[in-house]
C-alpha cells in the first residue's frame, strides 16, 4: 500500500510540472540582473574557482587561515557537511572546502595591487561604474543606491542564472570599491 501511495504521489509530481509552461528564455528575460561568467574572472592570474595549490602558487603563503563557523548559507559547514576555510591575502579572501576555493570579498580601497582580468578586461580600484554599464547593462540599469547617499551605489550579479546566489559590486563616487560573493540563509 505504501508503495503505491509513493508511486501515485510521484505521478502526480510528474505531471504538475510537466504541466507547467515554464519558458526559460522569457526567464531570462525577465530578469533584472546580468550574469557573471566567475570561470573567466582571475585575479592577480588566479581564477575565481581555484584549489589551494593554485592560491600559493599565485598569491603566495596567506596571511591568515581562518574558519569563519558560518550558521547558515552555502558556506555553512551545518549546512554543507564540511570545514569552510578562509584564506586571507590582504584586503582579499578566498573561501572553501576540499580543495575548492573561491573569491569571497575584495575591499579595493585597502589593496590597490589588486588587479582582476575579466573577459580581456583590466578591473581595478580606479575601475569607474561606466565600464561596468557596458559589461551588465541590465544590472548597471537597476543599480542601488545606499541608505539615498548618491555617492555609494551597489550592483548585483548572478552567477549563473538559477543561482540563488549573487555577486556584489560597490561604489564610491562613481569607483569600483568593493566585490562580494553572497550566498543566502
Amino acid at each position: 500500500m505504501r508503495k503505491l501511495y509513493f508511486i501515485l504521489l510521484f505521478t502526480f509530481i510528474i505531471k504538475l510540472v510537466s504541466g507547467q509552461d515554464f519558458d526559460l528564455k522569457e526567464y531570462i528575460s525577465s530578469l533584472k540582473v546580468d550574469t557573471i561568467q566567475l570561470d573567466s574572472f582571475f585575479i592577480n592570474g588566479v581564477n575565481f574557482y581555484s584549489n589551494k595549490q593554485e592560491l600559493i602558487k599565485g598569491l603566495g603563503k596567506p596571511d591568515s587561515i581562518v574558519n569563519p563557523k558560518y550558521e547558515c548559507g552555502g558556506f555553512s559547514e551545518d549546512w554543507q557537511g564540511e570545514v569552510f576555510l578562509q584564506y586571507f591575502y590582504g584586503s582579499l579572501n578566498f573561501i572553501g572546502s576540499n580543495d575548492e576555493y573561491q573569491i569571497e570579498r575584495i575591499d579595493f580601497t585597502k589593496c590597490k595591487s589588486i588587479k582582476i582580468e575579466y573577459k580581456g578586461r583590466l578591473i581595478n580600484y580606479k575601475t569607474e561604474i561606466s565600464v561596468f554599464k557596458e559589461l551588465f547593462p541590465k544590472s548597471f540599469k537597476n543599480r542601488n543606491v545606499k541608505n539615498g547617499d548618491s555617492s555609494f551605489e551597489s550592483m548585483t550579479l548572478l552567477p549563473s542564472i538559477l543561482s540563488d546566489d549573487k555577486v556584489f559590486l560597490s561604489f564610491k563616487n562613481g569607483i569600483l570599491i568593493g566585490l562580494e560573493y553572497w550566498s543566502p540563509c
